[in-house]
């Protein structure tokens, strides 16, 4: 598919209609397959010249180190806020 000429928004809206319709086609929550939705939108972006607006996101394993000692850190934070009877306090030793 080629860029229909003229108007810069009527371009606009063929790319978003044309999206759309291959969305609805591929998506997989209609039956299709992530891995086709993609390579279709691919293609159309291509066939437009344009680039795809989707990136995937890959995070690294520091942040994923750096939410898990947070998580930690207030998961322990709150056990110590908790009263003594209850039992996510996690105090073992009575005095």
């Amino acid at each position: 598919m080629t860029p229909p000429p003229g108007d810069p928004a009527d371009r606009l809206a063929a790319h978003r209609a044309a999206r759309r319709a291959a969305i609805k086609q591929h998506h997989p929550d209609r039956g299709g397959s992530s891995d086709e939705l993609r390579r279709a939108l691919d293609r159309l972006d291509a066939s437009l010249g344009r680039t795809s607006q989707i990136t995937p996101i890959r995070p690294d394993a520091r942040s994923e180190a750096r939410v898990d000692g947070v998580l930690r850190t207030a998961i322990h934070r709150l056990r110590r806020l908790l009263p003594r009877r209850l039992p996510g306090s996690r105090r073992y030793i009575q005095l």
